[in-house]
């Protein structure tokens, strides 16, 4: 299955699902545990919002207005998402920054291709972690575009995506896993087998 949507059309797009689900998260399971191993759910919407603002802010065209740490509080940091959210759209959808060069942790790239490749497979994978934490099986299914488009992107990059602070060891995946399962468990997460099952039962 291909995916022909531009960077900045499949970034929209993306980001519009993680906003509705992390606007349906319920006040009181921000603490709860996510897959991510020490992080709650709290924490990986920290990570999102913090890493995206820090990205913009190596940009030349950066705004001056970028959350700056924001204070673990949901309505912080749910506030700061969109402010990040906007301003990465807007460079996404203005050529000159889109395909503004500079040199990446794995060569020379541009803005819109840095973003489609790492941030936007960010906020699918941290979805499912925060979804997860929260309960909210609605968000828990990943677009069957964006598991093989990441899946053939890390592959390419191999070993590399496996240090410290990326992707941790993939895991073996349940005889019975289907496409989605088999992509957690290559990003180091396991998929409770009832999940599984039940989004087998609704295909």
């Amino acid at each position: 299955m291909t995916d022909t949507a531009t960077p900045a059309d499949r970034y929209r797009r993306i980001a519009a699902r993680f906003t509705a689900l992390v606007n349906a998260v319920p006040a009181d399971s921000w603490s709860n545990s996510s897959p991510c191993e020490g992080w709650t759910a709290l924490d990986v919407l920290h990570h999102v919002v913090t890493t995206e603002a820090d990205f913009l802010g190596r940009m030349p065209f950066a705004p001056g207005a970028l959350p700056d740490g924001n204070p673990l509080e949901a309505p912080s940091l749910i506030g700061g998402w969109t402010t990040v959210r906007d301003h990465v759209q807007r460079s996404l959808d203005t050529p000159d920054e889109a395909e503004h060069e500079y040199s990446g942790y794995f060569g020379p790239t541009t803005f819109a291709a840095t973003t489609d490749q790492f941030y936007a497979f960010d906020l699918v994978v941290h979805a499912w972690d925060i979804a997860t934490a929260a309960g909210l099986a609605e968000y828990q299914a990943i677009d069957p575009t964006e598991i093989a488009r990441h899946h053939v992107d890390f592959a390419d990059l191999g070993a590399t995506m496996r240090q410290p602070g990326l992707l941790g060891p993939e895991l073996p995946p349940p005889d019975d896993a289907d496409e989605q399962a088999r992509f957690l468990a290559y990003l180091g997460r396991c998929e409770p087998a009832e999940a599984v099952a039940a989004r087998r039962t609704q295909g």
